[in-house]
């Protein structure tokens, strides 16, 4: 067979793959929205089953129900191993699906578009077993063909016993976020490995990239741009430890999602390694125990499910989505998009009207934080005609703006668009019952969607082209409900929440029972293990030094000959933050640089 053959095959069945489980999510939906009987009260549970087709196997999970609301456990013990089928033949998917679960189930909606699909959140259960392949010094190196910001090697150089930060000339380069990730990782791999990083040992190379998502090439590789498109880097690339949010696909199939490069994240799991105690952040907030930082739970607030406000709430800030991908995607332009729709004579109702269906007009040119907004102003709308004081089904505002722009939120106020809102704690919103995690400058939300997570209420999750290391976790329906790229799917899903209020409430209760197991020592100790001690020590093993145990190897040599790569930072490691900058003034013109390429304000920290 052909190379291209065989890539054409992989892509296939990833895709085909994707789309099945697609199909098991949308069935789950469309039977839960059907009459349930007196067994529909208990938990979703696993079941296994088996199908075949073209010899290739696939996992994933078709829940079914739990048996103890209290058992618990970070995920499910069994999985469903199925292959994809062609996206026309619905029926031998419908048909596998029907047989494993052994209960009658509507038929699932018909097929849009590919996207749709694509588009919808897997039911995946069984992570894919990480498993790091050999590299070298050379291979490594390949990734500056593929990034043109914020990717670098981190080099050990035993002659000076010191981490070394290389890049070439030619990347722009983050300082603040990279000052982080040096803070903390280059002292966990030598408490980790402290065998591994001393004079006698070798050198050491890792590669790795941060920022909101993967700054590749978009502009050259026309492969990152297409949603649906998978495996656009070479079978030996090297593995690349991304410390953000990385593709929902495997576009880079060797990428490595690690904690974000922030106190919440990448900070406990050092912490956890030099203390070996659950960082705060992951513990109950409690004032009278100096936690102010921790997570709010229902008990927290002295709140329970029937005493939650029956409304989707969020807060937070005015941010890009995913700019280099969606560079159409913007928020309202008012001369463009709504003042050609308002004339003088209109009263203040008709104007109001006007804009929200301007708005609408242009919804899907829209970002989604904006789209948000939008559903927003329908909800009050639709509650100021029924004249009863009837409360919004949605409550989605900015409570953070960009300083100097406060005309724009001001006069998009004036049109009658509820785009600005009083802040909101966690204490606040913990009263309500339904939460979202709309996708920031890198498609996710960061510490946001745990936090939601961990309230009374249940989390409907914005499913995007991202996705962060630590949602392995949960699983749609289980733990949340998921939503559309495009949101369009928001009113409809609140609906079904609205109208299944025990099934709404137990995809909360597991959410909560799973967060709160993280604030212990077991769990959170698991939670370590598997996304930071366990990746961390695959590539450490995966690396193929150049000499053996010749502490002496000239990789300096390597690295000018292959590339205009140098020497920017030497760290020590032995504590957090001891560093030497070898070129300030360049370090602070990258970063520099990098600031000046974002087109929309807001996207360098997720909120």
């Amino acid at each position: 067979m052909t190379h291209s053959n065989n890539e054409g095959l992989r892509r296939w069945t990833a895709f085909g793959a994707l789309m099945l489980t697609a199909l098991a999510g949308s069935l789950l939906f469309a039977s839960a929205s059907t009459k349930q009987d007196s067994e529909s009260s208990t938990f979703l549970r696993s079941n296994e089953a088996q199908a075949e087709q073209s010899g290739v196997r696939r996992r994933l999970t078709v829940l079914l129900q739990y048996t103890d609301p209290k058992s618990v456990t970070i995920r499910p013990q069994s999985s469903l191993d199925i292959v994809g089928v062609p996206i026309e033949d619905r029926s031998v998917k419908s048909n596998v699906l029907l047989a494993s679960i052994g209960r009658k189930l509507n038929p699932p909606p018909p097929s849009k578009t590919t996207k749709d699909l694509y588009l919808q959140h897997t039911a995946e259960t069984k992570r894919r077993q990480l498993s790091v392949k050999k590299y070298t010094l050379e291979n490594a190196l390949s990734i500056f063909e593929y990034y043109d910001a914020s990717a670098g090697l981190f080099v050990y150089d035993p002659k000076e016993d010191s981490f070394n930060v290389v890049y070439p000339d030619g990347m722009i380069w983050e300082e603040l976020r990279f000052k982080r990730i040096r803070q903390y990782l280059f002292n966990s791999l030598r408490l980790l490995f402290p065998e591994r990083f001393t004079p006698e040992s070798p050198e050491f190379v890792l590669p790795i990239s941060s920022m909101d998502y993967p700054q590749v090439r978009y502009g050259d590789l026309e492969c990152f741009k297409n949603a649906t498109s998978v495996d656009c880097v070479p079978e030996d690339f090297p593995p690349i430890m991304h410390f953000g949010s990385v593709f929902l696909l495997p576009k880079i199939p060797s990428i490595i999602p690690m904690p974000m490069p922030q106190w919440d994240h990448l900070g406990c799991m050092n912490h956890w390694a030099k203390n070996h105690a659950v960082p705060r952040s992951y513990m109950e907030r409690r004032y009278d125990d100096n936690n102010p930082i921790g997570l709010v739970f229902g008990e927290t607030a002295g709140v329970g499910w029937d005493d939650l406000i029956p409304q989707v709430v969020w807060r937070a800030t005015d941010r890009g989505f995913l700019n280099r991908i969606y560079k159409y995607l913007e928020r309202p332009n008012l001369e463009k998009d709504i003042g050609p729709k308002l004339t003088p004579s209109m009263s203040e109702q008709e104007k109001k009207n006007a804009a929200i269906k301007a708005l609408w007009d242009v919804y899907d040119s829209l970002l989604p934080r904006w789209k948000a907004v939008v559903w927003t102003a329908e909800a009050e709308r639709e509650a100021e005609e029924k004249g009863d004081d009837s409360l919004p089904w949605c409550n989605i505002k900015y409570s953070r703006t960009f300083d100097g722009e406060d005309d724009y939120y001001d006069k998009i106020v004036n049109y009658g668009i509820p785009a600005v809102g009083e802040r909101m704690e966690l204490e606040t919103l913990v009263k309500y019952k339904y939460h979202m995690d709309i996708g920031g400058g890198g498609g996710t939300t960061w510490m946001g969607t745990f936090e939601k997570l961990a309230m009374p209420g249940v989390l409907f999750h914005h499913v995007t082209p991202t996705k962060d290391y630590n949602h392995a976790l949960i699983q749609p329906w289980v733990h949340y409900i998921p939503l559309d790229e495009d949101l369009k799917d928001l009113k409809k899903k609140y609906e079904w929440a609205e109208s299944h209020p025990e099934e709404a409430r137990k995809i909360s209760e597991r959410a909560t029972a799973l967060i709160r197991s993280l604030g212990t020592e077991d769990g959170f100790g698991d939670f370590f293990n598997e996304f930071y001690r366990e990746p961390l020590r695959q590539v450490v093993e995966a690396y193929e030094p150049l000499s053996g145990n010749d502490g002496n190897a000239p990789w300096q040599d390597i690295v000018r000959a292959s590339s205009d790569a140098r020497i920017m930072i030497k760290c020590k490691g032995e504590k957090a933050g001891n560093c030497d900058n070898m070129d300030e003034e360049e370090a602070k013109r990258r970063s520099s640089n990098l600031k000046t390429q974002i087109a929309y304000p807001g996207s360098l920290i997720q909120s």
